[in-house]
């Protein structure tokens, strides 16, 4: 909802987005006597720069290649060894 009577508001409605239909801008009281042409071409700088998808955050999991793999499972099983070896002496 926009407040107030005495403000401009630029409509965009190519937003060059699937997910959103028009975008809205209410212009700063100080810059609303500005040629209108200008206004409009800063509102499309703008709307491009919010409708610009941003890469997703790199994973955080890391995967770990065939040879850290094979290690563990080696290690695991020569301390599955070692502890059989143990209790069969005993």
């Amino acid at each position: 909802m926009i407040k107030g009577v005495n403000r401009q508001v630029i409509e965009i409605t190519e937003t060059g987005s699937e997910y959103f239909e028009k975008m809205l801008l209410v212009v700063k009281p100080q810059y609303s006597s500005m040629n209108l042409k200008k206004l409009k071409k800063k509102a499309g700088t703008v709307a491009c720069g919010i409708s610009a998808p941003s890469p997703p955050p790199p994973s955080k999991k890391r995967r770990f290649s065939f040879w850290a793999s094979a290690a563990k499972l080696s290690a695991a099983a020569g301390a599955g060894a070692a502890l059989t070896a143990v209790l069969i002496r005993l």
